[in-house]
């Protein structure tokens, strides 16, 4: 939804802008010829991802908490550049549905950017995105409402989640109860 800066490996299909409309509308008549449904997953890497895949952009991120897997240094986002992304993943899900998709799903599981705001672990925000459950909660609940907007009452969104990050000071399944 925001390449090269939300991109994490190489050849990863964008849906970043229209001009990708109708490629994705033949990949979606392909396989719904044979009577399969198919839906968009929907990703931002955030702070899992290197500067080869953003060429050259530094990762981004709830806060600035390094990755230890990937070892990248990312940059919190400002809340213009929250919005916009909440804009983005909206726009990409209109995009899934104009193709002719049957569903979009937003992934926010697996400790890429929507997780990262989800999980206290890195979330260190002092704003309204971040501390309380309540706040950390805001970003994907933005986009999810941006998303209804976008693609109407009778498109499915699907929401990738984990419910427990396996890290001190993570998520846990509590939380993802909520």
């Amino acid at each position: 939804i925001d390449y090269p800066q939300g991109n994490d490996q190489y050849n990863k299909p964008a849906i970043d802008h229209d001009k990708y409309i109708a490629g994705l509308n033949d990949l979606a008549e392909s396989v719904q010829k044979y009577g399969a449904r198919i839906a968009v997953q929907l990703h931002h890497a955030g702070r899992q991802t290197t500067l080869v895949y953003t060429e050259g952009k530094q990762p981004v991120s709830a806060s600035d908490v390094p990755c230890k897997m990937i070892r990248s240094q990312p940059r919190a986002l400002t809340i213009k550049e929250i919005e916009e992304l909440s804009e983005k993943f909206s726009d990409g899900a209109r995009r899934t549905k104009d193709a002719g998709f049957d569903a979009v799903e937003i992934h926010g599981a697996h400790g890429y950017l929507i997780s990262q705001f989800m999980s206290p672990y890195t979330n260190k925000r002092t704003d309204r995105y971040g501390g309380d459950f309540e706040n950390r909660m805001r970003f994907p609940l933005e986009i999810i409402e941006r998303t209804r907007k976008k693609v109407g009452y009778n498109f499915p969104i699907l929401v990738r989640m984990n419910a427990d990050d396996y890290v001190e000071g993570g998520l846990k399944l509590q939380d993802t109860k909520k």
